[in-house]
């Protein structure tokens, strides 16, 4: 995960320049899923998450190699969970391992002007979801919005200040009923 946040930093610091794709990736494409994240991020989300195959030249030859970009494009309709479990098994054992989910609800289209240089990335309202206390589908705790460079962060790192104590609670509620 540190790994993970140190490259995410890097691309944040070479977005300016637009045709700068790094080789260090935020994670392994090839994984089925990622390693040490906070939310399990699959391979399916390799586009979203800007890792491309791009044509560089290596030993004089052009050669397909993964690049990382930051230009992160999450979708609506997107759902993320915390468990490979919740991929791996059918719906009706899966839900008994998710602690939480994220669904994409909006995308905030990024804002950019000819006269000023606006920071905006875009933004990705996205649903907090926990099973009910029966385990049999997912409610929704709460809804929030964030960049998609936040959104990113998020999935690596997990939540932070109040998102955190929020999911805190919720979680620690679902333990007490386990």
């Amino acid at each position: 995960m540190k790994n993970s946040l140190s490259i995410l930093e890097s691309i944040l610091a070479t977005r300016s320049s637009k045709a700068t794709r790094l080789t260090e990736l935020l994670k392994n494409p090839d994984e089925d899923y990622s390693q040490d994240w906070y939310m399990c991020v699959p391979k399916c989300f390799n586009d979203a998450l800007d890792i491309k195959k791009t044509t560089r030249i290596l030993h004089k030859q052009e050669e397909l190699v993964w690049t990382q970009g930051a230009t992160f494009s999450f979708k609506v309709g997107d759902i993320l969970y915390d468990t490979v479990l919740a991929y791996l098994l059918p719906w009706h054992q899966a839900i008994h391992h998710i602690r939480l989910a994220i669904q994409i609800t909006t995308i905030k289209s990024a804002i950019t002007t000819d006269y000023i240089d606006v920071e905006s990335t875009g933004g990705v309202v996205f649903q907090l979801l926990t099973t009910d206390d029966s385990k049999m589908r997912l409610e929704k705790i709460d809804e929030y919005t964030l960049s998609q460079h936040d959104f990113v962060r998020f999935l690596i790192k997990g939540p932070e200040g109040k998102l955190k104590s929020i999911i805190s609670l919720k979680i620690d509620k679902m333990d007490d009923y386990v």
